[in-house]
């Protein structure tokens, strides 16, 4: 288990998030990496990678070497909504909150996705199961699934 100076080092050297979930994990895991006795940010793990690009609301000093290791994204300077609307006149207000938390131009935000095209069905394991496979069924003369309360019985057709 890595040590609390452990822990803390890699955490100031990923811009000193708080040691509260969803940071705490991936701060613990790099010190792991380091304890193992692997060269310090050999390996990175993933979430600690987006600590230190700085892909977060705060604008904390993260170590040189490591951000340009991870692709840090430049902070842009804080402008007003105001100057931000009259820069992209057609981005929505959702778009740009997110382009300058990000640090990405309001175009490269995706749209958002239709209300209709989200559909949730429910299925039962059973039905899941049957689903996965008839898409499979293809690929065998017969297949035949038995469990409790389930017979599931496909055949093949010559095509």
């Amino acid at each position: 288990m890595p040590s609390p100076a452990m822990c803390a080092r890699v955490r100031s050297e990923v811009g000193a998030p708080p040691m509260l979930a969803p940071f705490a994990r991936p701060i613990a895991e790099q010190a792991l990496l380091h304890l193992q006795g692997a060269p310090r940010y050999a390996e990175i793990d993933p979430a600690c990678a987006v600590l230190a690009a700085g892909l977060r609301a705060d604008d904390r000093a993260v170590d040189t070497r490591l951000a340009q290791r991870v692709g840090a994204v430049p902070k842009a300077p804080a402008s007003s909504a105001q100057a931000l609307h009259e820069s992209y006149p057609e981005a929505s207000d959702a778009a740009l909150v997110i382009a300058q938390t990000c640090g990405v131009a309001p175009e490269a935000v995706p749209a958002p996705g239709s209300t209709e095209a989200l559909r949730y069905v429910s299925t039962t394991p059973t039905d899941a199961l049957l689903a996965g496979l008839t898409a499979r069924a293809a690929r065998y003369a017969q297949l035949e699934v038995r469990g409790p309360g389930v017979s599931i019985q496909l055949q093949g057709t010559e095509g």
